[in-house]
C-alpha cells in the first residue's frame, strides 16, 4: 500500500480602498504530512531465518562381505542421513540378527557365519534402523575349517618333576569336532614348565606357565600351576654335633633320608646359603649306614640363631623337608671374628732361668 500525505495552508483576506478590492495575502502556510502505511518510514531490513536442527532420518547399513561361508566374518558398517538427506555422524548402533543360527553379529557389528542360509543384520540408533542382507554359501568340498580350539585339562597343577600330558579339541563353525588335525605347542615360561611336541608338559620349577595349541590359526591355553611337592613319606633326619653350635667358621652337617624310591638330591640352605650333601657310609666298620654329609663355611654370617633346612627329593620329583635351628655363637667361632688378644711378655720364674754353665739357678 502506498503512503498517504494530507496537506494544510492559512490565507488571510483584507480589503484595499484604494483599490477597492481584496486582496489575499498568505499570512502562513502550514504544511502538515501525515504518512501512512508500510509499517517503518526507512527501507525494510531483512530478517535471517533460523536453522531446523538435523534430525538422524535415515540409517543405511552396508556388510563388508555380503556372502561369506561359515567360520568366516565380516564387518556391518552404519551411515546416517538427516531429513535433508546430508550424511551426519552417529554413534554406535545396537546390533541384532533375525537368524543367529545362520549368522550372529556382536556388539561391535562382526558378523559371523554360521550355516548356509541368508539373514538379516539390523542396526539401530533410537527408533531410526536399517538392515542389511548376508549369505552364508555352503562350503566347497573337503574338510570344515577349525574355528575353535580348547586344550584338555582346562587347568592343573603339578609337581616339579612331574609331567602332565596334555590334549587338544578342534571345533568347527557347527560346534562339531574335528578330528585328525595338527597342533603347535608352546610355553611362555619355558623356566617354569617345557612342552614336547605332542603336548607333554615336564615341571622345572615353582611358578605359573601358560601353555598353548595353535592349530589352523586358531589357539587353546591353559595355566599350568608347578608346586613344590612335600611327600610325608620321605624322612629326612639331621645331626649336628656339639649341641647345634658350629665349630669354627665352619658347620658339619648329617642327614638321613628314606623314601619308597630312591633319593636323588639332598640340599641343605642356613642364612641364605645353600649346599649340596655328599651320599657316604658312616660309622664303624661293620656297622657303616648310609647317610648325606658336608661341610658349610659360615664365615660370612653374623652372630646369632639362624634354621637349618634340609630338602631330600625323590627320582619321583617328590620332597621331604626338615630343619632344626643353630646358634652361631662368638665364643666359639674363628675366622678372625673374635678380637685378637693382648700380647704379653712372659717372665721367667727363677727355676727357669739358666746359668752361663747351663745350669739353672734358684
Amino acid at each position: 500500500m502506498m503512503p498517504v500525505c494530507l496537506f494544510f495552508a492559512s490565507v488571510e483576506s483584507r480589503w484595499n480602498p484604494l483599490g477597492r478590492s481584496l486582496t489575499g495575502v498568505a499570512t502562513s502556510l502550514l504544511l502538515l504530512a501525515s504518512c501512512s502505511g508500510g509499517g517503518a518510514a526507512g527501507p525494510g531490513v531483512p530478517t535471517k531465518p533460523v536453522p531446523q536442527p538435523t534430525v538422524l532420518t535415515t540409517l543405511t547399513i552396508t556388510v563388508t562381505a555380503s556372502s561369506i561361508q561359515p567360520g568366516q566374518s565380516a564387518k556391518a558398517v552404519a551411515a546416517g542421513f538427516d531429513q535433508n538427506g546430508a550424511g551426519m555422524s552417529i554413534g554406535v548402533p545396537a546390533w541384532t540378527s533375525d537368524q543367529p543360527a545362520i549368522a550372529r553379529v556382536n556388539a561391535n557389528g562382526v558378523v559371523t557365519a554360521v550355516t548356509p542360509g541368508q539373514a538379516s543384520v539390523t542396526g539401530r540408533i533410537g527408533d531410526v534402523q536399517g538392515q542389511a542382507i548376508v549369505i552364508v554359501s555352503a562350503l566347497p568340498p573337503g574338510p570344515a575349517p577349525i574355528v575353535a580350539v580348547s586344550v584338555h585339562p582346562n587347568s592343573a597343577s603339578v609337581d616339579i618333576g612331574q609331567t602332565v600330558q596334555l590334549s587338544v579339541t578342534a571345533t568347527d563353525a557347527a560346534g562339531d569336532t574335528v578330528t585328525g588335525r595338527g597342533a603347535a605347542w608352546a610355553t611362555n615360561a619355558p623356566s617354569v614348565a617345557i612342552v614336547s611336541s605332542t603336548g607333554l608338559v615336564t615341571a622345572l620349577a615353582e611358578g605359573t606357565a601358560i601353555i598353548a595349541a595353535t592349530s589352523e590359526g586358531q589357539t587353546g591355553a591353559l595355566a599350568l600351576t608347578v608346586t613344590t611337592a612335600t611327600d610325608s613319606n620321605i624322612v629326612v633326619t639331621i645331626a649336628i654335633p656339639t649341641g647345634n653350635i658350629p665349630l669354627g667358621d665352619t658347620l658339619s652337617v648329617v642327614a638321613t633320608a628314606r623314601s619308597p624310591f630312591p633319593i636323588a638330591t639332598v640340599v641343605v640352605t642356613a642364612g641364605g646359603q645353600q649346599l649340596a650333601l655328599i651320599y657316604a657310609l658312616i660309622g664303624p666298620a661293620g656297622h657303616q649306614a648310609p647317610a648325606w654329609i658336608g661341610t658349610m663355611n659360615l664365615a660370612s654370617l653374623r652372630f646369632g640363631q639362624y634354621d637349618l633346612v634340609v630338602t631330600a627329593t625323590d627320582n619321583h620329583g617328590h620332597h621331604g623337608v626338615t630343619s632344626v635351628t643353630f646358634e652361631r655363637n662368638p665364643r666359639v667361632a674363628g675366622g678372625g671374628r673374635l678380637p685378637t688378644p693382648n700380647k704379653q711378655r712372659v717372665i721367667p720364674t727363677p727355676n727357669t732361668i739358666k746359668k752361663p754353665d747351663g745350669r739353672t739357678r734358684p
